[in-house]
């Protein structure tokens, strides 16, 4: 039997359909691991999610063409940042 071969790439707007499938199953199944809830992933425009590749940075691991594992770093504005902008956690 082969082993598989994982590849590991930056995503980008290209990657945004198989990025967001893989959100969505990652929401059903490990929900605690996200800050949003899947109903406010769901909910955006899929465009959006080609912008947030865009605009953040986010590593993809591929078996073949399967995007099997994502994992990055996002900006964050809010309230709660009274640094600015910061990268997972406010310090």
């Amino acid at each position: 039997m082969d082993e598989p071969t994982v590849t590991v790439h930056h995503l980008d707007k290209h990657d945004a359909a198989r990025f967001r499938a893989l959100r969505l199953e990652a929401f059903r199944t490990q929900p605690r691991a996200f800050r949003y809830s899947e109903h406010d992933e769901a909910r955006p425009d899929p465009a959006l999610g080609a912008q947030r590749l865009e605009h953040d940075y986010a590593m993809g691991a591929f078996d073949g063409p399967n995007l099997i594992g994502i994992g990055g770093l996002a900006t964050q504005q809010g309230t709660g940042c009274s640094t600015g902008p910061s990268y997972g956690a406010c310090m």
